[in-house]
């Protein structure tokens, strides 16, 4: 994935809209105590990281001051940084969280606490030049997140039709977007043309573009990176792993982001429809695991991934057993928020 960097204007957040897991800056909580100044001969940093239409903190974004020797800092669960022990002078500062790459200019004075943002609330991400596709499907509507995160994208007729068809084979259709979500749902007329959209859809990650996948287009996953994850069945049946059954269930989260963005280590999902795809094992870095039951002559249970991650040459690939739309919990909006702006 290639990282965009830009002059960002500092600009206050809108209202929170509970999707993310930040404060908004005004809902702040106040302590007796005032924060520590820092001693003489040295300065300190401290921000608020939001989404790119302010409607919540940014767990997990890295903050580096580019001093002499560059001081690096991480935001918390709301998107609060602090860093203490910088020299005094006037320092870039750069803000990173998955593709985005922000660049902003401080003057740090002697014996202070300065906010990033003069105006003390907080600093969005910013798309950039960032290009997104998202391919729509019958069972999943990731582009509402995206609005509700502030993002732009184009949309691919997936549902019907061959439009989506036409993308997967088209290799410089792919290259012109950073990043491709594809919904569950999406028509599997595609499959006509399997060897060859894989090998497109492998050439797009080795470059430099990544995927999100949902539920049922588990099968461009499959076919495309088939070492990656092990679906429950037979991979060469393509109803074989989908038998997920309807149910709520407490999961195990395993990546440290999702952990910071939660302020826990477990999530509660939802599967309000039958048919999900079931992993069992994966080769990739399992983010979210448990324990689900699924429905094979009789309802049987088993330990499976349910989100998982890979590398593949420049770019990454995440899938997700559930989606979004009516099945969502807060947890999973928080995941789901924080795998789309870590891509």
């Amino acid at each position: 994935m290639r990282w965009i960097a830009v002059s960002a204007l500092l600009v206050g957040c809108g209202s929170e809209s509970g999707l993310y897991s930040g404060l908004h800056p005004d809902d702040a909580p106040t302590t007796s105590e005032p924060a520590p100044v820092p001693p003489e001969g040295e300065a300190s940093l401290k921000g608020l990281v939001c989404t790119p239409n302010g409607n919540g903190g940014v767990a997990g974004a890295t903050v580096t001051v580019l001093t002499d020797d560059p001081v690096t800092g991480t935001t918390d669960q709301d998107g609060r940084f602090r860093i203490d022990g910088l020299p005094p002078g006037k320092w870039d500062v750069e803000i990173s969280k998955g593709s985005f790459v922000q660049d902003y200019t401080v003057k740090l004075v002697d014996g202070q606490v300065t906010n990033l943002d003069p105006g003390e609330r907080c600093v969005p991400l910013d798309q950039g030049d960032l290009k997104i596709a998202v391919v729509t499907g019958q069972y999943d509507k990731i582009q509402d997140l995206l609005d509700q995160l502030g993002l732009d994208y184009d949309i691919v007729k997936g549902i019907t039709g061959n439009d989506h068809v036409q993308f997967l084979r088209d290799p410089a259709a792919l290259a012109k977007y950073d990043l491709i979500f594809f919904n569950c749902g999406l028509a599997e007329n595609w499959t006509s043309y399997r060897d060859e959209v894989s090998a497109n859809l492998k050439d797009y990650v080795k470059n430099g573009g990544s995927i999100y996948a949902s539920d049922w287009a588990y099968l461009l996953v499959e076919r495309t990176w088939p070492d990656e994850i092990d679906f429950l069945g037979d991979d060469t049946n393509n109803w074989a792993a989908r038998v997920g059954t309807q149910q709520k269930l407490t999961a195990d989260v395993l990546d440290p982001s999702m952990k910071t963005v939660l302020g826990q280590d477990t999530a509660k999902l939802s599967f309000d429809l039958n048919e999900w795809a079931t992993m069992s094992d994966a080769k990739a870095d399992v983010m979210i695991e448990g324990t689900y039951k699924y429905q094979q002559n009789k309802v049987k249970t088993a330990d499976g991934p349910l989100a998982v991650r890979f590398e593949s040459g420049k770019g990454t690939v995440i899938y997700t057993s559930f989606h979004n739309e009516s099945q969502t919990t807060g947890d999973m909006l928080k995941l789901l928020s924080e795998m789309i702006l870590s891509l």
